[in-house]
C-alpha cells in the first residue's frame, strides 16, 4: 500500500509490506514515482491511469506490471481511491501480487488450447481412418463378396436337374452372401456415407432419410438451393455434428418432429437441428456428455462454435456456426 501525489504520481508514503515485497527502502521509495516501478513499454497504460476520471469512489486499475528493485517483473492487481494527504491531492493505492495466479491462468489457457487442438486432431485422424476403412469395405470386400456370389450362381447353374438338396443349400449360401453384402454396405455407409462424396446437401438428405426410416419421426429439411463448397475437414465436421445431434434427438428428446436447417452466409455456414421434444432440464453445456463435448470440439477445431437452446417442454435447438476459413 502506498500514497502517491496526484499528477506527479510521486510516492508520498509506503507501508512496510511494499518495502519488503519490492525491495526498495522507504527513502528510495520517497525519491521515486510510480513510473520508476513500471516497465518502460507500459508507458501508455500509465498515462491512461494518470488521467483516469476523478471521484470519491474506489477505482479499479486492473492487472498492471510492476518491476521490483532486482528487476523482477510481477503482475499486480491495483485499486485506488482519491484522498487528501498532507494538504495535497493524492491517491491511496493498494496493490496485490497476482503473478502466480496469472501464470497459472495462462498455463490453464495454453493447456485448454492444446487439448482443443488434440481433440481436433483425434477427430481428424479418426475421420481419415473411417474413410479408409469404409472404402476398403465397399471396394475390396464388397467386390470380393460379389465375385463369390457370382461363382456360386455359376455353380448352381451347372447342377443337374433333380439335385434338390444341393439347390436348396446353394440358395441358402446365396442368401447369406446377399445379407453379408448388404451388411458390408451398411457398415461402410455408417463409417462414411458415399453421399458425402456428392456434397453436403446430398449427405444431409441421405442422413435425414436414414433418420426417418430408423425412428419413424418426421424430419423437415430447409436447405439452400445450391450446394455448399467445403473442404474435407469442414464437410466432416458439419456432417458429424448433424449425426450426433440427430442421435441425441432419437435417444433423449421424445420428439415427434425434427427440423434440419442449413443457411449459407457470406463468411460462415449455420446448421441448426430443432426438435419439439421434452427439452433439457439442465444446461447442456454443463452436462458430462461425450456426444455434446464431441460436437463442440469438432466445431472449435475448424474455427466455429456450437450453442444449445432448450427449455423443459419446448424442445431443443442445436446450432453450429462453421466459418469458411479460419478466423
Amino acid at each position: 500500500m502506498w500514497v502517491v501525489e496526484e499528477g506527479t504520481l510521486a510516492f508520498l508514503a509506503v507501508n512496510d509490506a511494499a518495502v519488503e515485497h519490492y525491495g526498495y527502502s522507504q527513502k528510495e521509495f520517497r525519491a521515486m514515482t510510480i513510473r520508476d516501478i513500471r516497465p518502460r513499454e507500459d508507458g501508455p497504460a500509465l498515462l491512461e491511469m494518470s488521467s483516469a476520471p476523478k471521484g470519491g469512489r474506489i477505482q479499479n486499475a486492473g492487472i498492471l506490471r510492476h518491476r521490483k528493485k532486482d528487476g523482477t517483473i510481477i503482475h499486480a492487481g491495483v485499486v485506488w481511491r482519491p484522498l487528501t494527504f498532507e494538504s495535497r491531492l493524492a491517491r491511496l493505492v493498494l496493490a496485490k501480487d497476482v503473478t502466480e495466479q496469472k501464470l497459472a491462468s495462462e498455463q490453464l489457457r495454453v493447456s485448454a488450447e492444446q487439448l482443443h487442438e488434440l481433440a481436433g486432431r483425434l477427430h481428424l485422424v479418426r475421420e481419415e481412418e473411417r474413410t479408409r476403412i469404409a472404402r476398403e469395405l465397399h471396394d475390396q470386400l464388397g467386390q470380393t463378396l460379389t465375385a463369390i456370389k457370382l461363382d456360386i450362381s455359376w455353380v448352381a447353374g451347372k447342377l443337374p436337374q433333380g439335385e434338390t438338396r444341393l439347390t436348396e443349400k446353394i440358395q441358402s449360401v446365396l442368401d447369406v452372401a446377399d445379407s453379408t453384402i448388404a451388411l458390408v454396405r451398411k457398415i461402410a455407409a455408417e463409417l462414411r456415407p458415399l453421399a458425402l462424396d456428392l456434397g453436403l446437401l446430398s449427405a444431409i438428405e441421405w442422413q435425414a432419410q436414414e433418420f426417418q426410416a430408423r425412428t419413424g419421426m418426421e424430419c423437415e429439411l430447409k436447405l439452400p438451393q445450391q450446394d455448399v463448397a467445403l473442404d474435407e475437414n469442414r464437410l466432416s465436421a458439419v456432417f458429424r455434428i448433424l449425426q450426433e445431434a440427430l442421435t441425441n434427438v432419437a435417444r433423449h428428446s421424445g420428439a415427434s418432429r425434427t427440423c434440419i436447417l442449413l443457411e449459407k452466409h457470406p463468411r460462415d455456414l449455420i446448421l441448426e437441428v430443432r426438435d419439439n421434444g421434452r427439452g433439457l432440464l439442465a444446461d447442456p453445456m454443463s452436462c458430462e456428455s461425450l456426444g455434446l463435448m464431441g460436437m463442440r470440439e469438432r466445431a472449435l477445431f475448424v474455427g466455429g462454435e456450437l450453442s444449445f437452446h432448450s427449455n423443459p417442454g419446448e424442445g431443443t435447438v442445436v446450432r453450429a456456426r462453421i466459418p469458411f476459413t479460419l478466423e
